[in-house]
């Protein structure tokens, strides 16, 4: 499951349409350790169920960041992975990652840009000494990665990461499922995919909010697609709600436009457990 742990992200990235979320959300804009407890057991969220600490924003913007993730992958038995720029880390956050790498299975340090599309990142002193800390402690976690969106590293980043020997993939950019339209960069592949539409794996995971809202997946910017609400609702009925069962109709015919049928994961991230599922959510 995708986690928001807080709305509203002011390193805005020009390919994460932060304005569109903001107008489109309504309530809390922040979890608690203790809201976030409440939300998981009121809504009965299994403990198979992976925690990815990404979502719309980076996760250490939550004050309690560190708390819920202990409390979901060293005591409620999650395993997870986490994102982050590290500007809103502290040292004993960053430690705290190393301490729980036997329950992550993605580690990922989200690297300022050589250009300017993360404006709200600031790359001071003060920043890589911090980045070349977390690199050092963090190096041991399972799939730790340095990563960057279609552009090189900044230069000081692109220094340490040379002197590391860590991989550092390039990302290609997303429209967010035609949320970005005019993005521009060569690896945009948005376009309009024909009926039927494969079922992505992250349809199945959901996105959950402060608000205790649980979206279709990470690009639910528009909060469109809601199945339920973790306060009030449990997770395996959110999934065997009308709601979700009308989404997914709605991928098999041309009389209809889900926005899957603008994602590019739709194709690229789907594997053979998934497209076995098809369009019946019945075994779910």
């Amino acid at each position: 499951m995708e986690l928001t742990l807080s709305i509203g992200c002011p390193i805005r990235c020009d390919y994460c349409p932060q304005d569109l979320l903001l107008s489109k959300y309504k309530g809390t804009r922040f979890f608690t350790i203790d809201s976030f407890k409440r939300a998981f057991e009121t809504g009965q969220v299994p403990a198979t169920v992976n925690c990815t600490f990404m979502g719309t924003s980076d996760p250490y913007l939550c004050k309690d960041a560190t708390k819920i993730m202990k409390w979901a992958l060293m005591e409620r038995g999650h395993m997870g992975s986490v994102s982050t720029v590290l500007t809103y880390c502290s040292y004993e956050d960053i430690d705290a990652l190393a301490e729980m790498k036997d329950r992550l299975t993605d580690t990922i340090i989200h690297c300022p840009a050589a250009d300017d599309r993360m404006p709200g990142l600031k790359v001071t002193p003060e920043y890589v000494e911090k980045f070349k800390y977390a690199v050092r402690v963090l190096r041991q976690n399972q799939d730790f990665v340095l990563q960057v969106y279609n552009t090189d590293p900044h230069p000081a980043i692109h220094q340490i990461w040379a002197e590391s020997g860590v991989h550092i993939p390039r990302f290609g950019l997303h429209d967010r499922a035609g949320h970005l339209p005019n993005l521009q960069g060569p690896y945009v592949r948005h376009a309009t995919r024909p009926f039927p539409i494969q079922i992505c794996g992250k349809l199945w995971n959901g996105h959950a909010f402060p608000n205790g809202d649980v979206g279709r997946c990470c690009n639910e910017w528009a909060m469109e697609n809601i199945w339920g609400n973790l306060y009030e609702t449990t997770y395996y009925d959110m999934y065997h709600s009308q709601k979700f069962r009308d989404y997914v109709k709605s991928l098999e015919g041309p009389n209809t436009d889900p926005r899957c049928r603008h994602c590019m994961d739709s194709f690229h991230q789907c594997n053979p457990e998934d497209r076995s599922k098809g369009y019946n959510c019945e075994g779910h």
